[in-house]
């Protein structure tokens, strides 16, 4: 391995990859209310929902945080550091627009749920699809995956992944 590339960006682009084909519009089994091949990579703290577009899913990977451990998934504060294995933690989600802020009718709302549920079983997906991509060469876990909204008019999807890189 190059000592000047950094490991965590060879787990990234599996993640980026495993949500471009969860998503995929065109896939065997395209998501229910419509998928998406563009996949949005940002870093830090918070989303970036301006960007959505009503006409497909706003999907995206944000890498949260890089930590040592000595007992993965959990962070170590280590006094040897070149001793501990590297982690990071990263975000993968999907938003969509979403009607329920206004006047919607029972069977809107019965609709953006089974999109809602479609999109959340994507995610539970990941870990298996990111694995796949890593050649089963790393350790992944995965958090419970949440929903946010409807307010603002959007329902997001998230969760995170700890990936010893």
């Amino acid at each position: 391995m190059n000592p000047c590339t950094d490991p965590a960006s060879a787990v990234i682009d599996a993640v980026i990859a495993a949500m471009k084909d969860l998503f995929d519009p065109a896939s065997e089994c395209p998501p229910i209310g419509g998928g998406s091949k563009t996949v949005h990579f940002f870093a830090g703290e918070g989303a970036y929902f301006d960007e959505i577009e009503c006409s497909q899913p706003m999907v995206w990977v944000r890498f949260n945080s890089r930590f040592r451990t000595e007992g993965f998934p959990d962070p170590s504060v280590v006094t040897l550091p070149c001793g501990a294995g590297e982690a990071i933690t990263v975000e993968a989600g999907v938003a969509r627009c979403s009607q329920m802020g206004g006047d919607i009718t029972p069977k809107e709302v019965a609709k953006e749920a089974e999109i809602s549920m479609d999109d959340s079983w994507r995610l539970n997906k990941l870990t298996c699809a990111v694995n796949s991509k890593l050649g089963g060469l790393h350790q992944i876990g995965q958090e419970s995956i949440s929903a946010w909204g409807p307010e603002g008019g959007v329902i997001a999807w998230a969760t995170m992944l700890y990936i010893m890189v």
